[in-house]
């Protein structure tokens, strides 16, 4: 089943930063993807791209799980998850991946196809 990643454009969550991982099935809300806003009765130039989605087409959530992981850093003898390990760097706007998420909100790729975009923090 594939699963499903909510990513931060224009919010208050850095760029690129993923916001949360979910199965298929889950529903979104009008201010969370543009197809939903569209959807609600809201139009393409009244949405505000604070989110684009990327729909992972052969991977489930199980699969996916290990994108979760947590930066662990030592605070004053305290181990704290600081910040996601994973986030995305943007695709060239030039690009049809870049275009698709621009025109549409959302981009229904293998994980082959997104893997590229996908970085480790160091």
């Amino acid at each position: 089943m594939p699963c499903q990643i909510l990513i931060a454009n224009l919010c208050a969550v850095p760029k690129a930063e993923w916001i949360t991982l979910v199965s298929d099935s889950h529903s979104w809300t009008k201010n969370e993807t543009m197809k939903a806003w569209i959807e609600s009765g809201g139009t393409i130039e009244t949405w505000k791209r604070a989110f684009s989605l990327v729909i992972i087409t052969d991977q489930s959530l199980d699969d996916m799980e290990w994108f979760t992981d947590k930066i662990i850093e030592d605070i004053d003898g305290t181990l704290t998850a600081t910040q996601n390990k994973y986030h995305f760097v943007q695709p060239d706007p030039e690009s049809s991946f870049f275009q698709e998420l621009y025109f549409t909100g959302q981009v229904s790729v293998t994980y082959a196809e997104l893997e590229p975009f996908i970085v480790e923090r160091a």
